[in-house]
């Protein structure tokens, strides 16, 4: 039996599984109480650096019917990609959108994102 209650560690250490087993899940969160104000530690945001470079990409994918096996319905054919680098400190690093289309499409977007790999990485 397994329980998907959440607890700490002393509180885990009590714990009895009577109280998984009840057919009411109550959940284990605790909000804070209205009023009170969020305090945010500075000093974890000031170790924080900005990402250099950020690759924004999507695809674009065509369901094909499969009459040979019972379990799988469809096959995923991806056809089209499309990417973004933007760099963060230089402007003249980022580059406009980037679209890769035809039947080599996967490999082509992937050797893609290696070379952007190489280069951002000196």
């Amino acid at each position: 039996m397994k329980c998907f209650n959440k607890f700490t560690k002393t509180q885990y250490e009590t714990h009895q599984m009577k109280n998984c087993r009840s057919s009411k899940f109550e959940s284990q969160i605790i909000y804070p109480k209205e009023g009170t104000k969020m305090k945010l530690n500075i000093n974890i945001l000031k170790k924080q650096l900005p990402k250099p470079f950020v690759v924004y990409a999507d695809c674009e994918g065509t369901l094909i019917p499969t009459n040979e096996n019972k379990r799988f319905i469809h096959t995923h054919k991806a056809n089209s990609y499309a990417y973004k680098l933007i760099c963060s400190f230089d402007e003249s690093l980022s580059r406009e959108i980037v679209l890769i289309k035809g039947d080599n499409a996967t490999h082509d977007f992937l050797t893609a994102i290696m070379k952007i790999r190489k280069e951002t990485k000196k």
